[in-house]
């Protein structure tokens, strides 16, 4: 089994299996186990990084609205993740095959 650091990851272009763009990592979902995590999925989007810092940085009613505006993130479960280079990660469906998903 192959290590890949999250931080190596996280903000690298997506592209799904035809070349499409389908934007950046923006979030990596893990279940903690005793030795290690185990990831579930990845979250991509183009605008997905303005939803992170809104949370973070905007009262939540704010951040909420700020949220509906904008378009919903990718959930690529992880087993459709290539990362053979993680520079270079690739959905192994084609972007019409991805859900999108609120956060």
């Amino acid at each position: 089994m192959k290590e890949i650091s999250v931080e190596e990851l996280i903000g690298t272009h997506v592209v799904d299996s035809e070349g499409k763009k389908l934007g950046r990592i923006h979030e990596i979902s893990a279940e903690r186990g005793e030795d290690s995590c185990l990831v579930d999925a990845y979250y991509v989007g183009g605008r997905a990084m303005i939803v992170r810092i809104a949370r973070w940085a905007v009262p939540s009613k704010m951040s909420s609205a700020l949220e509906s505006k904008l378009v919903r993130p990718f959930r690529i479960p992880w087993d459709e993740m290539d990362l053979s280079d993680p520079r270079h990660p690739r959905a192994t469906m084609c972007k019409e095959q991805i859900k999108r998903v609120a956060r």
